[in-house]
């Protein structure tokens, strides 16, 4: 993976398989950032960024910035029929995993 790629994503909303994806925009040590792609992605035109850095005390930040607009009327009513709940759910569980891999010494 490295700026230019783009990654595809499936995603089930609703009982419906959608396949959207990302293009990778930077990557460094300490981040990488993500443009959404059009047809199918939620927030189109959209931006994610992760990032991490040193908290002190042998402890790491990781944060995670999103950004867009929908992707016309349906995906705008998806996302607040639903849409939002699991958009919360999928980056909390991806925390989460970070969070038990640091805990490891990872």
């Amino acid at each position: 993976m490295g700026v230019g790629s783009e990654i595809p994503i499936t995603a089930t909303y609703f009982g419906i398989n959608q396949n959207m994806g990302v293009s990778v925009q930077s990557m460094s040590s300490s981040s990488m950032s993500f443009s959404t792609l059009p047809g199918g992605h939620l927030f189109y035109p959209g931006a994610i960024t992760f990032s991490a850095s040193q908290a002190g005390n042998g402890m790491v930040s990781f944060n995670i910035n999103l950004s867009g607009t929908f992707n016309g009327p349906i995906n705008g009513a998806k996302y607040y029929l639903g849409g939002s709940a699991f958009e919360n759910a999928q980056w909390n569980h991806f925390l989460s995993k970070v969070q038990a891999y640091c805990s490891l010494g990872g």
